[in-house]
């Protein structure tokens, strides 16, 4: 047992939402990379002439696994991944607490509200809209800040390593983008990565109220014990039945920004959002905003629920450890 009388502080709840944002987007990105090449290679390859549809799943994975380096294939572009979602994951929880608080306080104004509220206010006083306000402004902070990173990751995941288009690294991938498009060209794509902000404010307005209500139950049921902690099974169940609903709502953007993040996007797919969308339409009708979905579903569901399972548990465990409440292994 941790003595009492240490008085260590715990660390800042910003902080606490970094480091805890930073682990979950770092492991998640190493657990779905693969996927997410092959997710991304789905969303740019066009139908061939000579046939009336796109590459399936097991034909790109067969030509990534068959090809000259097949690991390095599957693992192309991984640090920006990596790096872009660290930072990501790190930026959004942190603004999306902020902002929850902000919001909470000004609930609490009588300024704003008929009825005045205790300072003590919990999250749980949030709507969905809260909910889906907080992880907007969180998403369109975090987009804008790593669009860059984003940009050359597309680019290094889209072609195999021994493309003569291929960047072998980050730093080739930023000279070759800077040199060739100017700072331009680290922002194509941005729009569509805006408008998809959508998704993860409403995997949130989804998953908090639920988090929130079953925590309440457990609270009724005097199943809470001290501060409340989110079990890993309720974490997976949340996270899940969230994650999908959001993510077929709003995956065509995703298909459209990927081409238009790609190498020569103007020449290949069209130019603009609309340019790349009227080009799907004509490619492959409906199903073409759809291109990737299983797979992106598949990719998603492992990455999504090793972040939220360790953000929840860094974000819990953490403060604990550091001020000594709890000893490592307890």
């Amino acid at each position: 047992m941790a003595d009492p009388k240490q008085g260590n502080k715990r660390p800042s709840s910003g902080v606490v939402e970094a480091i805890a944002g930073l682990s979950a987007g770092t492991l998640a990105n190493l657990v779905g990379h693969p996927l997410e090449i092959i997710k991304t290679r789905l969303q740019i390859d066009q139908a061939k002439p000579s046939s009336s549809s796109s590459p399936g799943f097991w034909s790109v994975a067969l030509q990534l696994v068959r090809s000259e380096k097949p690991v390095a294939t599957l693992y192309c572009g991984l640090i920006p991944n990596v790096i872009g979602g660290a930072i990501s994951w790190s930026s959004f929880f942190t603004i999306k607490a902020y902002t929850e608080r902000f919001l909470i306080t000004l609930k609490a104004n009588p300024a704003f509200t008929s009825t005045s509220t205790s300072s003590a206010s919990s999250l749980a006083q949030l709507s969905p809209a809260d909910y889906f306000i907080s992880a907007t402004v969180a998403g369109l902070t975090t987009q804008a800040l790593t669009n860059p990173i984003w940009v050359i990751k597309t680019r290094m995941i889209s072609d195999d390593r021994n493309s003569s288009h291929a960047f072998p690294n980050m730093r080739v991938g930023i000279a070759q983008v800077y040199r060739n498009e100017g700072l331009k060209g680290f922002y194509s794509g941005l729009t569509m990565s805006l408008v998809g902000v959508s998704q993860g404010a409403l995997t949130f307005a989804i998953y908090d109220p639920i988090k929130n209500l079953y925590l309440a139950r457990q609270r009724d049921a005097g199943e809470a014990v001290g501060e409340e902690k989110l079990d890993v099974q309720a974490t997976l169940a949340i996270s899940t039945t969230s994650k999908l609903i959001a993510q077929a709502a709003v995956y065509p953007y995703q298909v459209v920004r990927s081409r238009l993040q790609n190498r020569n996007a103007d020449v290949r797919f069209g130019k603009g959002v609309r340019g790349v969308a009227r080009g799907l339409w004509h490619e492959a009708g409906i199903r073409g905003f759809y291109r990737g979905l299983g797979v992106a579903s598949f990719r998603m569901l492992p990455s999504t629920w090793v972040t939220f399972v360790v953000y929840e548990n860094v974000r819990y465990y953490l403060p604990r450890y550091m001020s000594g409440e709890q000893q490592w292994g307890e």
